[in-house]
């Protein structure tokens, strides 16, 4: 239950200030959860006006295992 509060907290920030997160790839960002070991990774996408999460992935794996 922890968890899912940790990422709607992520969720709720990525809404309000979608450019606020460091960019990791391109225009892809980054915002990692409070108290847990993961990320998500988002996109603004600005002709829509739209937010999109890409993923949501453990910090601690080797990224070169995530999925494409």
């Amino acid at each position: 239950m922890e968890f899912l509060r940790a990422i709607d907290t992520a969720l709720a920030l990525i809404r309000r200030q979608p450019e606020a997160f460091t960019k990791v790839l391109g225009e892809v960002r980054r915002i990692t959860v409070r108290r847990f070991p993961y990320a998500l990774f988002s996109i603004h996408d600005h002709e829509v006006q739209a937010i999109r999460v890409l993923r949501c992935l453990h910090q601690h794996r080797d990224p070169r295992t995530w999925p494409q």
